[in-house]
């Protein structure tokens, strides 16, 4: 997609997702750097408490919530690498943290058609999925964090 393009599509944004991109955008970045350099032991306290989910109701508007899962997700489908699930999860819990609104990141498995495990992240607050919608019910979930 050209660079046209895409500066079109940024015209379309709702003011509001345009104003938290250079959020999304560094936490992306963040995300990624510390999941290639540090080890999953160094990064769970930044996940939050094992075993533990956070309430169904948010305090945040179902608006906020779905401007911070457009956010993460334009970003990750923009940057140079790829930012996968678990980035995006991260990430959306660093900018839902920043803005105190309670949420859990779950990590799932499934086996895939050719029997090799596949993992996936989401991110839920209150009854929003916030990342990793897609087939996220497909999966088992296998840790928790809030």
């Amino acid at each position: 997609m050209g660079i046209l393009t895409k500066i079109k599509k940024l015209k379309d944004l709702e003011f509001k997702v345009l104003l938290i991109l250079p959020s999304a955008l560094f936490w992306v970045i963040f995300s990624s750097i510390v999941l290639v350099f540090f080890s999953f032991n160094k990064i769970s306290n930044l996940l939050g408490e094992i075993k533990k989910e956070s309430p169904l109701v948010s305090t945040a508007s179902k608006t906020k919530l779905r401007q911070i899962s457009t956010a993460i997700d334009l970003i990750s489908r923009n940057v140079p690498w790829k930012a996968q699930c678990y980035v995006q999860a991260l990430a959306a819990k660093m900018m839902l943290r920043m803005r105190n609104v309670d949420c859990t990141i779950y990590l799932g498995f499934r086996k895939s058609v050719n029997n090799f495990a596949e993992g996936h992240a989401w991110v839920r607050a209150g009854e929003i999925i916030v990342t990793g919608k897609h087939e996220y019910k497909s999966y088992k979930i296998i840790a928790n964090y809030a």
